[in-house]
């Protein structure tokens, strides 16, 4: 006797086993309907994509923030420019640099790298299952 149990909360269409009949690893015990963790997942992989977008418009603010600091500190050495400028744009680099890293750093999702695996192999499944 086994107990079985599916890593994705999903609606059982199919059950093509019976009782007590002998199964091996890889056989299908259950065929479940794949609609709502396919959203799940076009969900996650959305986030993902709007992430990168903002990792990449913070990314191009910090160069334009560090190519003016920059060019800031060059021309406060002829007394080109106040104090005041140059201390605004190190403080807007440096401000730039920690929401990068903020950017940057792992997105917390409610659903885990191992579920996101789990939601992709179901969906080709049920692909498979519609094609046949």
């Amino acid at each position: 006797m086994a107990t079985v149990a599916a890593e994705v909360t999903a609606k059982v269409v199919d059950v093509p086993i019976t009782e007590g009949m002998v199964v091996k690893k890889g056989d299908v015990l259950a065929q479940l309907d794949s609609v709502l963790p396919e959203r799940d997942l076009a969900l996650a992989r959305t986030r993902a994509d709007a992430a990168e977008a903002a990792i990449a418009a913070t990314a191009a603010n910090l160069a334009d923030a560090e190519r003016i600091m920059n060019r800031n500190l060059r021309l406060q050495l002829g007394v080109s420019v106040t104090e005041a400028d140059l201390t605004a744009s190190q403080a807007k680099a440096g401000m730039l640099r920690a929401q990068l890293k903020q950017n940057q750093a792992p997105l917390k999702w409610s659903i885990s790298t191992r579920f996101m695996h789990r939601l992709a192999v179901l969906s080709s499944r049920a692909t498979r299952s519609r094609a046949r």
